[in-house]
């Protein structure tokens, strides 16, 4: 493992970026004295945001932001303040003060290894009783305990989710956490004045950028030891000791965009010896294959002449240093670290480095040439580290070469071979100047590319990590610093990037080899299974696709598929096959793509809709119906064989879309829709239970819902919402708006619960028709609507977005596909975690995170 060793301005980068994601998802609001004179000085980082409801919708909006949530603390952070908004939500006042304004959340160490945020907030006008009056209200509150500390009544309110938290007011501030010692603390400071509301160096940092709009992320340097261990492996915190020596206070302004993560701010750390240079012309001698470089601005009044080190490179040494670990990496990191030094003069960097190899004792004979350049060996290449500093790359005995732009050193003569061949050809970072940040004159750039540093990260962070989930996100990491008036100006961007945002997006894309314009289904089961994908070409070929993209087989079918493809046990062994129908016929297929027994079966009529499939624990068969021409509903057992005692009797009116086979209460039933708005239920003979007329349109807009011992249908037409109850009662409800799209479904034993788009709003109620949430589709048109479970799903086909929200239409993602009518929504990964899988505009299928 390399060494961290100088430079310590490089760490406040990185260091940055894991508290970040330790803290960076917040809700926090506009400065007040007293607010921070109740955050404790154990404050690691403390976040402030003007407007947590417009930062929030940032977060939902942008890819980069999406990703900050996902990590454990963003998620944390957001359970909890969701948690307390929950806790008083009976008093909107409150609610609207808690989320719009006058709140920070400060992260404090909790044990060796964890952390947890104190949650500080100006809340005019209350007092104890008016916050135990509105908490012990609050569904989800098991137990309230009041107790007295420092003459202070705290509330420790036990939940029913097995979580505890603690309320105090005091002074008109709001103090609360999860963790019972983090409010007493905020007491404690509010009683004592320690805090960092009443430490200089955070007044004087704050003061300087409190005016910046967005997200402000204050870091605590001083405090960065008791973090690390959260953060990073025990056995590399050494590593990262020079933090606390940085300065005090930092402050970082960070804004997120689909294609980056950026940070600005600065700090009190020392400023470099060197003045700013343009940097960013010497990056055509960094190679592409780098996985981590730093690079720093030198000048030879830097280099001590009557240091015999030093003295070596005085007077040649100028412009630029660089001290880079290449790809690839392998487990002795060491081979692949290199140290570039700018040459004023080849000629004198020549003399001297020969000079020194004579100094040492080793041989001036060149041990090797390439492109022309004589290569050296140097015993005492670890004299390097000392003379420049390096922050991951460290050199032992070295082959070393000089050119007219710079002179290279490597632990490795392969490597430095390839580093010189790279740097010959271009193959170099030069494309990195499109970069703001470097269009400045700059005293430092530290880069990662992520893409080559899973070996490294993985060697610095705690395991299992979501801060390296996070950072695979993205393909690189950049940090830029120069001196300003105020100390170091830093600015720190970890970008998705044109090149590689579709491979950061798309979790794998599968060529099926034709083209495909179908909508991608799941292959339906009884959900004891993993997911499965179905898609069919123009050609008449269906392709089954595992959760990961692999094509487990085609069969040439030759004609449309018409019906969802449902996994069943043939056999009763065990095993897998798919059934489906077209027009024509009904397929049975083994795990090769092979008809089964003697299957495919001709259909007496040609079907007009798709299949229903009828599962019964209390009838081991499988049964399935297909709806045929002429109003006409065919039985069939799973082997094919029509369904005894089932009567086909023609249902007046065209069946266009599947029918609705079920189970309710012991008895098995059989709904029928047609297009003249006819409701049909059968039992299980295909006897007629009872009918309803005018009451739908289509199936299209039919929901059945089914609870314990009872059923209904939903549908939809305009702004009228007709419920058919178990006896065929009809009653119809009026929307406020026409619904643009509709989806419901059952939530429990005795609930239900539905949801209706109109135009880009979105609305949710209960089975009794009581309003539950409401919630905006980013400006989308919302022409679709679904439940996959957990997730509502809204897709607008015109613009190409999908939206997953959940249960209480909180977005969640947002998927910029460009072809939603060809897309559905999975949890392909069993982390929760909502996938697209849809059709690209080359008939890819596609599996976009």
């Amino acid at each position: 493992m390399a060494v961290l060793k100088k430079h310590r301005k490089i760490f406040i980068g990185i260091a940055a970026i894991l508290l970040l994601v330790g803290a960076a998802i917040a809700w926090f609001f506009l400065w007040n004295t007293e607010v921070y004179r109740a955050i404790p000085n154990s404050a690691v980082v403390v976040i402030e945001v003007n407007n947590w409801k417009t930062f929030s919708d940032k977060l939902s909006t942008t890819y980069t932001g999406m990703a900050f949530q996902k990590t454990d603390a963003g998620k944390r952070l957001r359970n909890e303040l969701d948690g307390m908004g929950a806790l008083i939500a009976s008093d909107q006042s409150l609610v609207q003060a808690l989320y719009a304004g006058s709140t920070v959340a400060s992260l404090h160490l909790t044990t060796a290894e964890d952390y947890d945020y104190l949650f500080t907030a100006r809340f005019e006008n209350i007092n104890d009783n008016t916050l135990l009056n509105r908490v012990q209200t609050a569904a989800g509150v098991q137990q309230i305990k009041v107790r007295i500390f420092k003459n202070q009544k705290l509330l420790d309110v036990a939940m029913s989710d097995g979580r505890n938290i603690t309320f105090a007011a005091l002074k008109g501030v709001l103090v609360f956490s999860y963790t019972s010692f983090l409010t007493e603390s905020a007491v404690s400071s509010l009683a004592t004045g320690e805090s960092i509301g009443n430490q200089k160096s955070f007044k004087r940092i704050y003061k300087a950028s409190s005016h910046r709009a967005g997200i402000r992320c204050y870091v605590n340097y001083s405090r960065i030891s008791v973090l690390l261990p959260a953060i990073v492996k025990e056995a590399v915190i050494p590593l990262f000791g020079s933090l606390e020596k940085t300065g005090d206070w930092a402050a970082y302004t960070v804004n997120f965009t689909n294609d980056a993560v950026h940070l600005s701010g600065n700090d009190k750390s020392d400023s470099p010896s060197a003045p700013p240079v343009a940097l960013h012309t010497f990056l055509r001698f960094i190679p592409a294959n780098t996985s981590v470089a730093e690079m720093s601005a030198i000048d030879s009044f830097q280099l001590n002449p009557d240091d015999m080190a030093t003295s070596f490179f005085h007077g040649w040494a100028g412009g630029f240093q660089a001290f880079l670990t290449l790809e690839p990496l392998t487990d002795n990191i060491k081979e692949q670290n290199i140290c570039l030094v700018g040459v004023k003069d080849k000629s004198k960097a020549q003399s001297a480095l020969l000079k020194m190899v004579t100094t040492e004792g080793s041989s001036t004979s060149p041990v090797d040439t390439f492109m022309g350049a004589n290569i050296y060996t140097l015993k005492a290449g670890n004299l390097l580290n000392r003379i420049f500093g390096n922050s991951f790359s460290v050199l032992g005995q070295v082959f070393f070469t000089v050119n007219d732009s710079l002179a290279v050193f490597a632990n490795n003569k392969d490597v430095m071979k390839l580093a010189l061949e790279n740097i010959h050809a271009g193959n170099t970072l030069i494309a990195l100047q499109k970069e703001d940040s470097l269009q400045r004159d700059l005293s430092r750039i530290w880069y990662v590319n992520l893409h080559r540093s899973a070996n490294l990260l993985q060697s610095l962070l705690r395991n299992p990590s979501t801060t390296q989930e996070f950072l695979s996100q993205f393909s690189s990491i950049l940090v830029s610093t120069k001196k300003g008036k105020d100390g170091m100006e830093s600015a720190i961007t970890l970008t998705v990037g044109k090149a590689n945002a579709e491979k950061q997006n798309t979790a794998w894309k599968t060529s099926t080899g034709s083209f495909i314009d179908s909508e991608p289904q799941l292959v339906q089961d009884d959900g004891n299974n993993p997911s499965e994908i179905i898609v069919q070409d123009t050609a008449g070929a269906i392709f089954l696709l595992s959760a990961a993209g692999e094509i487990k087989f085609k069969k040439e079918i030759g004609v449309p598929l018409i019906s969802a493809v449902y996994r069943v046990d043939y056999f009763h062994n065990g095993s897998t096959q798919y059934l489906f129908n077209t027009a024509q016929q009904v397929f049975l297929l083994d795990a090769q793509g092979t008809d089964v027994a003697s299957y495919p079966l001709r259909l007496s009529r040609p079907a007009t809709a798709g299949m229903n499939l009828l599962r019964n624990t209390k009838v081991p068969k499988v049964r399935y119906f297909v709806p045929c021409e002429n109003g006409a509903v065919y039985g069939y057992e799973l082997s094919g064989r029509p369904l005894a005692g089932w009567s086909p009797n023609s249902i007046a009116g065209d069946i266009i879309t599947p029918v609705n086979a079920f189970s309710s209460n012991g008895k098995d039933y059989v709904a029928v829709n047609t297009t003249a708005g006819r409701l049909v239920l059968c039992d299980a003979k295909g006897n007629k239970q009872w009918s309803t007329e005018g009451v739908t349109d289509s199936l299209a807009t039919l929901q059945l819902i089914l609870l314990k011992n009872d059923f209904v249908f939903l549908s939809v037409r305009g702004n009228e919402l007709t419920k058919v109850e178990k006896n065929g009662k009809a009653d119809t409800v009026s929307l406020l708006e026409p619904a643009t799209a509709f989806a419901a479904q059952t939530l429990s034993d005795t609930s239900y619960t539905y949801v209706y788009a109109s135009g880009g709003a979105l609305r949710s109620y209960d089975g009794a028709d009581v309003f539950i949430h409401a919630a905006a589709a980013n400006g989308a048109s919302i022409t679709r609507l679904f439940f996959a479970q957990p997730w509502i799903v809204a897709a607008d086909d015109s613009s190409g977005k999908v939206m997953v929200f959940d249960a209480a239409l909180k977005l969640l993602r947002q998927f910029e596909i460009g072809h939603a009518a060809n897309a559905t929504v999975a949890d392909l990964f069993d982390k929760g975690e909502p996938v697209v899988i849809s059709i690209t505009a080359e008939g890819q299928v596609i599996c976009i995170r």
